[in-house]
């Protein structure tokens, strides 16, 4: 499940790691040295392979303050970090002050709405079957009114 997905996200966080995307060239990691990778947002710097900081601002190249922040300015335009897909999207993608961008909240929402929907289905089912499955438990009344 997720495999184009996952791929795709690959894809453009390397995209971006080296240079690729539309909204700034982050400075590219020197490989070599991985004590040299710093936050992605420009004029920053802070060293990201320091005591204390976890593998996922390393991996998604951003520092703790600039993940929390309601916007960074990058190229002169307003973005925020997504904790859904790892990377900076314009502020325009986001709801408010949510985290998420939009299409990762419809994704969300998509899946817990079609889980809830198979959930209430199997349950009519299996009420369903349990009621045909009872002898005829219906109510007096319809028995009554079948005796006449």
């Amino acid at each position: 499940k997720g495999g184009a997905a996952r791929q795709a996200r690959a894809l453009l966080s390397q995209q971006q790691m080296y240079g690729g995307d539309d909204y700034g060239d982050p400075s590219v990691p020197d490989i070599t040295r991985p004590d040299r990778v710093a936050c992605q947002v420009p004029g920053c710097g802070a060293n990201l392979y320091a005591a204390g900081v976890s593998t996922y601002f390393r991996r998604h190249r951003v520092c703790l303050s600039h993940a929390k922040a309601d916007q960074v300015f990058i190229n002169a335009a307003g973005m925020r970090f997504c904790q859904q897909c790892g990377i900076m999207h314009p502020l325009a993608n986001f709801d408010g002050s949510r985290k998420s961008c939009r299409v990762q909240l419809d994704r969300h929402n998509l899946r817990r709405r079609s889980r809830r929907k198979t959930q209430t289905q199997a349950s009519k089912g299996a009420a369903a079957a349990a009621g045909s499955a009872g002898g005829g438990g219906g109510s007096r009344k319809a028995d009554r009114n079948s005796d006449r």
